[in-house]
């Protein structure tokens, strides 16, 4: 049962019922056209003993095909595995890019893209991270051979948690229901993806006191602090977000840069959270003057600093107001809207997940069905008036601004 479980096209199921149908004509032809009348003559008697070995064949001739067809069936049914092997298209997401990456904790993961594959659903497809202190893991072989496996197979998962990686290489590597095996690309800690430490030394160098710098940090324990941070990134007001982050004696603020890969973490996955965070200390904010008239909605139709149906709907797909939040311009600034634009993989990442490719990848979509690209200038070039670029990290994963 479980062989025809992993049946998903017509043809799989009737190649093994038709080679059987012919079996029933094609054993029939061998023992009684051919292999009788040879063995007849091989023991030279032509007439009594060739019709009684005919006779004895007749007999045990249901017993014979059941076993002959019986064989091929089993045969014949594995001959679609055989066929998926040579049509299948299991493609790592991303052209097998993967990248070690997360700030803020000591645990390091290795991210990557889902797969996909013509016969395999995608929440079924299986990975496997293997890492080597050589650059000797490229390839499916080269893995099998050289590479540690450091879990077992795994479904429907696009990151895994590591110690310490540096130095080390690491690969994933992702299978399908026919054992079918695909090779992401080779990564080595701190080779090509070294904006954590890149930031990092420019904060030491140019921000020694950290109390001026302000950060997302969505697991904060200061809730009140973390909603006016929410506050003044939310807001589609840029003059009202500098006032805030002033009293709260900000001179820079840095913003995480995801460029939209799933499993990088980045703050554009923190809107709501950051709303949220705001709309709970609402009463508090106006107690202290904080209060703006863009409070409460358009229409003033809640009682919470924001409402965050204005900015997402019930899915959680963003409006047109999320989009105008500084948040969003802070995330989106100075980066490709076009894939011809982009220099990296990163850049042509964020730039075919909002505009598309022009070729097979659709673009997001907002509540309103329009393009993410639809309400971002051209190479993110928006007109900021209070925030200056102060300083973006090697791939712009860290962004730093200066508020005037």
């Amino acid at each position: 049962m479980a062989l025809f479980q992993s049946f998903v096209h017509w043809w799989e199921w009737i190649i093994p019922f038709l080679l059987a149908a012919m079996c029933f004509i094609f054993s029939y032809w061998i023992i009684f056209r051919k292999l009788a009348p040879f063995i007849s003559l091989l023991l030279r008697r032509r007439c009594r003993k060739y019709n009684k070995f005919r006779s004895s064949l007749k007999n045990y001739q249901f017993v014979i095909n059941f076993f002959i067809v019986t064989g091929i069936v089993a045969i014949s049914a594995l001959i679609p595995a055989f066929l998926v092997k040579i049509t299948t298209n299991l493609k790592p997401g991303f052209d097998g890019y993967t990248q070690i990456y997360r700030f803020g904790t000591p645990s390091m993961y290795i991210t990557w893209e889902r797969a996909s594959d013509d016969y395999t659903p995608q929440d079924s497809l299986e990975y496997c991270v293997f890492c080597s202190g050589q650059d000797n893991i490229e390839s499916v072989s080269d893995m099998q051979e050289n590479g540690v496996a450091l879990c077992d197979w795994t479904n429907n998962i696009d990151r895994f948690t590591i110690g310490n990686a540096s130095g080390y290489y690491f690969n994933v590597m992702v299978r399908n229901q026919y054992g079918i095996l695909a090779a992401y690309q080779t990564y080595k800690f701190g080779s090509m993806f070294s904006d954590l430490s890149d930031i990092l030394a420019w904060i030491d160098v140019n921000i020694p006191d950290r109390s001026k710098l302000i950060t997302i940090d969505p697991a904060s324990e200061n809730s009140t602090e973390l909603g006016l941070i929410g506050m003044a990134m939310m807001q589609t007001n840029e003059t009202y977000s500098a006032e805030i982050f002033h009293l709260l004696g900000a001179e820079y603020v840095m913003v995480n840069f995801g460029h939209l890969i799933s499993g990088l973490c980045g703050n554009e996955q923190d809107g709501a959270a950051l709303i949220e965070a705001c709309n709970n200390h609402t009463a508090e904010y106006a107690s202290i003057g904080f209060e703006r008239e863009n409070w409460y909605g358009e229409h003033d139709q809640v009682s919470t600093v924001f409402d965050e149906t204005e900015y997402f709907n019930a899915t959680y797909a963003p409006t047109p107001k999320w989009f105008d939040s500084l948040l969003v311009k802070l995330l989106f600034f100075d980066e490709p809207t076009s894939t011809d634009m982009a220099t990296s993989q990163l850049e042509y990442w964020y730039a075919r997940e909002i505009n598309g490719d022009g070729i097979t990848v659709q673009p997001r979509l907002d509540a309103e069905g329009n393009p993410w690209g639809y309400y971002v200038p051209p190479g993110g070039a928006y007109n900021l008036t209070c925030f200056d670029e102060a300083y973006f990290s090697t791939n712009s994963t860290f962004k730093i601004f200066k508020v005037v």
